[in-house]
């Protein structure tokens, strides 16, 4: 975790906080840290597979564990092809059309 920066006047108004974020922090050359993105681990993906592959018995189960992803790791554009390639293009189609569809009026799609 880092300390998010203060300036004098707001650290005797308000609590520092913590920043939580799936970033690894890395020391700069001033000394001071910094947050660099890290991709997916081969691990990962294997992981995200093993999840994938049971969408079609448990849609529910592995659209939850899709947007876990996105709230953990917080991926990119460039990161989303890797977790779609895990899946059969089926399976990608409903994956990418859920959230989609959820927020859509009835009768809309």
């Amino acid at each position: 975790p880092i300390t998010v920066p203060s300036s004098p006047a707001s650290s005797h108004t308000r609590q520092k906080s913590i920043l939580q974020a799936p970033l690894q922090e890395a020391v700069n050359l001033d000394g001071g840290t910094m947050r660099i993105r890290i991709p997916f681990t081969g691990t990962e993906l294997k992981e995200w597979k093993e999840v994938a592959w049971e969408y079609h018995n448990d849609p529910i189960n592995t659209a939850q564990s899709f947007k876990f992803i996105g709230k953990q790791h917080n991926p990119d554009w460039s990161d989303i092809p890797s977790l779609l390639d895990c899946m059969t293009e089926t399976e990608k189609q409903l994956i990418i059309r859920r959230p989609v569809t959820s927020s859509v009026p009835q009768g809309w799609v």
